[in-house]
């Protein structure tokens, strides 16, 4: 159905993801990739140029897509902004439309909004959902505020992967791979967090393990954003904080550490628990890291994931691990979920 010469167009929606930043640009990114990797050609209107997709701006570039894609895939979620509204616009292009959803409503609440404001988001999102072929989701949870919220029957369950970073691939200075070798050379084991400083995370269990944290092992923390350290903290030799890196420098820090921390808070405000497809737990198990994680839902995954709650089990744990590296094959690259997202597209394509 696909060769050299007439490749099949997916009209690409998604959020900015070029740069890469992390968090959705990671997804997007490097579902492009795969995808194009694969042969298909993606056109996209919105964005830096990246080397993946071809881009085309404007109006015109936006009809240019909708009358020569065979199908269109958008990120949707519950704003009302242009990008929502495509599935619709396609539909008048007589397209076939397949949409990613990425969460429930409820995580609106998050950004101070109400039941009445929760209900609304409901009907919005199932107005739109008359105009998707196939609704794709991140985790279990999420496919069941679709079925059950918005009685859809057309939804499957694709999960985040992880990409393996290759040092040798990374464009990071000679001082700063330095800064990272004084750290990992000077303790026996080294621990990441990386990620958002959002209500989503753990932040305060994140500190009860910086106190309990041996002297024999560093931890090293990430941030989107500066963050101000308990001052019981801010006295740690062995706790380092790394706010607003590139993401090549992000990478590199990662490669180098042991174990990834992976803490979330209670998710009591939504209504399914805890919904998240976790890129950092992905990241980090195939980049050879062991996974310490707060969140029984995660435990599935892999077997190198331990379910720890205590500050000084998990200090504890970090001591006895064995840091010798995990075997990459075992765990989920970005590969294996564009393999997975081809097979829902083609069903589409061909489907009446």
């Amino acid at each position: 159905m696909r060769n050299n010469r007439n490749p099949i167009i997916i009209g690409f929606f998604y959020y900015s993801f070029y740069p890469v930043k992390g968090g959705a640009s990671v997804h997007g990114y490097n579902l492009a990739k795969e995808l194009a990797l694969k042969g298909y050609k993606l056109l996209k209107v919105n964005g830096e140029p990246d080397p993946y997709t071809e881009k085309k701006s404007g109006l015109w570039g936006l009809i240019y897509i909708l009358l020569v894609s065979d199908i269109v895939f958008v990120r949707l979620d519950y704003f009302k902004k242009m990008r929502n509204f495509i599935p619709l616009v396609a539909k008048l292009f007589r397209k076939k439309v397949m949409a990613e959803l990425n969460s429930p409503s409820d995580e609106l609440r998050l950004f101070g909004a109400t039941e009445m404001d929760i209900q609304k988001a409901d009907r919005f999102m199932r107005f739109l959902s008359r105009f998707v072929d196939k609704f794709l989701v991140v985790s279990p949870p999420v496919k069941k505020y679709c079925t059950e919220i918005l009685q859809l029957n057309n939804v499957s369950v694709i999960e985040n992967g992880g990409e393996v970073f290759e040092l040798e691939a990374l464009a990071v200075s000679q001082e700063f791979q330095d800064i990272i070798e004084e750290i990992t050379t000077s303790y026996d084991q080294v621990a990441v967090w990386a990620g958002s400083p959002n209500k989503m995370q753990e932040m305060s269990f994140i500190g009860g393990i910086g106190e309990a944290l041996d002297a024999t092992c560093a931890l090293i923390l990430i941030t989107t954003s500066p963050i101000r350290l308990p001052e019981s903290l801010t006295r740690r030799e062995n706790i380092y904080v790394f706010s607003e890196l590139g993401r090549d420098e992000v990478k590199w820090i990662i490669r180098q550490a042991d174990i990834g921390f992976a803490f979330y808070e209670d998710y009591y405000w939504s209504r399914w628990g805890f919904y998240n497809s976790s890129l950092k737990v992905y990241e980090y198990l195939v980049n050879g890291l062991w996974v310490i994680s707060n969140k029984e839902e995660l435990i599935p995954i892999d077997e190198h994931i331990k379910l720890l709650n205590d500050p000084y089990e998990i200090n504890e744990l970090m001591r006895a691990i064995n840091s010798n590296g995990l075997d990459f094959k075992l765990t989920r690259t970005w590969t294996k979920v564009a393999e997975e997202f081809e097979k829902q597209l083609i069903e589409v394509i061909n489907s009446d």
